[in-house]
């Protein structure tokens, strides 16, 4: 459906309220995704399962974001 409407590929899936389990990313394997993405807080490893990637939260307004990124 995204990609009928955006007219591009869409490789990336993002798990919906950043909750899943096995059988979930194994559902996104099969239908064709890349990357999968939960909400749990974690850095990615080059041995992390990029249908279960973790998430830094990051605050929702871009001043703020800026201070992070800056701290960082």
């Amino acid at each position: 459906m995204l990609e009928s409407q955006l007219e591009v590929p869409v490789a990336e899936f993002a798990y919906p309220y950043g909750s899943y389990n096995t059988a979930a990313v194994e559902m996104v394997k099969a239908a064709g995704y890349r990357v999968g993405r939960g909400c749990c807080s974690g850095v990615a490893h080059t041995s992390t399962d990029v249908l279960a990637l973790r998430a830094i939260m990051a605050p929702n307004d871009l001043t703020n974001f800026q201070k992070y990124l800056e701290a960082r």
